[in-house]
């Protein structure tokens, strides 16, 4: 019963967390469109790697 508990629960940890970054990168094109082009070409490649940066400590903190 744990193992399937763990399962479920990491399923969903998983699924969560997924839906977060999709927000970021949704964020990320939205803000590209609405600010002007210089600002979006600073701030959209550092977003996009914070983005990166928290999936890899994620994946490294769940294995």
């Amino acid at each position: 019963m744990k193992t399937i508990t763990y399962w479920s629960f990491s399923k969903q940890a998983d699924r969560t967390f997924t839906e977060f970054l999709n927000k970021i990168w949704g964020f990320s094109a939205e803000s590209g469109r609405k600010v002007g082009r210089e600002i979006a070409q600073e701030s959209l490649p550092s977003i996009q790697q914070s983005a990166a940066e928290i999936a890899a400590s994620y994946h490294c903190a769940k294995y």
